[in-house]
């Protein structure tokens, strides 16, 4: 080509793009590409640095990208040769220079086979070598243990497995469900016979009392494991539409909050139970008190 190719001001999809193309300074069969494209106040310049391979069939790709980059605006050729051309040149002889280093290291390493002996090649620092399947901390002052991750239920890579798995998690959840229920209703009973006994003896109110609240705690734990439960039907809809990760994440969510609840209802039922005993031991001293002032008047 004899001397660069100029486009200036083409119109392109609402913006403008100026071209210029020229033969690579003291390189031949190469050419550098320039484009600088307007769009409202927005101005880029991109670049390319080409190579032209003669081939005897005309239908074969003769031109391959050395280097392309997206560069300041400032770089577009005006008139002259642009300055970037030369910032090419050093960049390619660098990228040469660490190509035949990184070969010489390969053809090194390809003779070890102990990882340290590699890392001395390539210059890497050896401390805190460690042995085969241990791990060495980055900072040795370090004394704080890693946190731990917590088990929990993931779905294998096959979508439709996900469904299988949100299906056992949705069991799981109602077992949970159930658990919550059957403590709300122990810790019901518990309250109803505190409160008989405090209906007979009022040295058992307060354990009566106690056994109620407990009893409400019990209650509301199960209504709230209810609840979550309910999003089991929603993952259900889910898996109909086959978004069988979302059906696995709602499952998963939902059995958090129904084993949350259960266990709150568990230990509500033990606090009713406890005062349960509370107020039949209170009933308990009442009568021996009673039993006592009666043999004491005879």
């Amino acid at each position: 080509m004899n001397g660069p190719y100029k486009e200036n001001n083409v119109s392109l999809l609402g913006g403008e793009y100026d071209l210029y193309i020229e033969n690579t300074p003291g390189r031949t069969f190469q050419a550098d590409v320039y484009i600088r494209t307007r769009f409202t106040d927005l101005t880029k310049l991109f670049f390319w640095r080409v190579s032209y391979r003669s081939d005897l069939l005309d239908v074969s790709n003769r031109l391959s990208i050395i280097l392309a980059s997206s560069i300041s605006p400032s770089y577009f050729p005006k008139g002259q040769s642009s300055s970037f051309a030369e910032e090419v040149d050093k960049l390619l002889d660098q990228r040469k220079r660490n190509q035949d280093q990184s070969d010489e290291l390969a053809v090194k390493i390809l003779n070890v086979s102990d990882v340290r002996d590699v890392v001395s090649i390539i210059g890497g620092n050896p401390t805190n070598q460690a042995s085969a399947g241990s791990f060495v901390k980055r900072d040795p002052g370090l004394t704080l243990d890693f946190p731990s991750i917590p088990s929990i239920p993931f779905p294998d890579d096959n979508p439709e497995s996900g469904y299988s798995d949100a299906l056992e998690t949705a069991d799981r959840g109602k077992e949970a469900v159930n658990k919550a229920s059957a403590a709300a209703t122990r810790a019901l009973t518990s309250a109803a016979k505190a409160q008989t006994l405090a209906n007979s003896c009022p040295e058992a109110a307060a354990a009566a009392a106690a056994a109620q609240t407990a009893a409400d705690a019990a209650q509301a734990a199960s209504n709230s494991s209810e609840a979550a439960a309910g999003a089991y039907f929603e993952s259900q809809a889910m898996a109909k539409d086959l978004d069988y990760s979302g059906a696995f994440k709602t499952t998963v969510d939902a059995l958090v909050a129904t084993e949350n609840a259960a266990a709150e209802a568990t230990a509500a039922a033990e606090a009713a139970d406890k005062a349960l005993a509370d107020a039949e031991r209170a009933v308990a001293e009442a009568r021996a008190a009673a039993q006592a002032g009666f043999s004491g008047t005879q």
